[in-house]
């Protein structure tokens, strides 16, 4: 009897015959029955990486208050003669701080039909980086790579250039590998 795994399920969401894939494992599932797999797994997916980022606050949260008594114990000459003293911690506190506001960029309002509200579309193959590779991807990254997609699927070509740290080899590589 085959098993299904979590990795084959999150394998599945980047596919575009998920539902396909599901039904040669188990013949008997119903739309409705695989819809609810799938919202019980991208909301697992969600909170893990939302876990990530919390991990990631208080790693952060824990340096700066280290250096934050570090710098306490200097007096004041000192701290003046070595500016480095509070660009370390200026460095950590700003890291910090775009941490813990840091959002999904691939997340977007979109209307319900026939005026019911507003939902939120999303690719869930972004979702599946994130868990993956245990980060949140920057805005400039979503863009870019939606951008990229787009012109490849019309036909065009595309050349990007971008600064060291941004992201090249982990994040859009793959996830153009992944997406075309």
């Amino acid at each position: 009897c085959p098993q299904v795994s979590f990795e084959f399920l999150t394998a599945a969401l980047l596919s575009s015959e998920w539902r396909r894939d599901l039904r040669n494992l188990n013949p008997f599932l119903v739309d409705k029955q695989m819809d609810t797999l799938v919202d019980i797994l991208l909301g697992v997916l969600m909170r893990t990486s939302r876990i990530g980022q919390a991990s990631r606050c208080l790693r952060l949260g824990t340096k700066l208050k280290k250096q934050s008594v570090e710098v306490s114990k200097l007096e004041a000459k000192e701290c003046l003669a070595d500016p480095n003293y509070g660009r370390g911690l200026t460095l950590t506190a700003e890291l910090l701080a775009q941490e813990l506001s840091a959002k999904r960029h691939y997340i977007r309002k979109e209307p319900l039909p026939q005026g019911g509200g507003n939902g939120l579309k999303y690719d869930p193959r972004f979702l599946v980086a994130e868990f993956v590779y245990h980060l949140l991807l920057r805005e400039s990254q979503v863009t870019l790579v939606e951008s990229m997609v787009e012109t490849v699927q019309r036909g065009g070509s595309v050349c990007n250039q971008m600064i060291m740290g941004a992201g090249k080899t982990t994040v859009v590589g793959p996830m153009l590998s992944l997406m075309l």
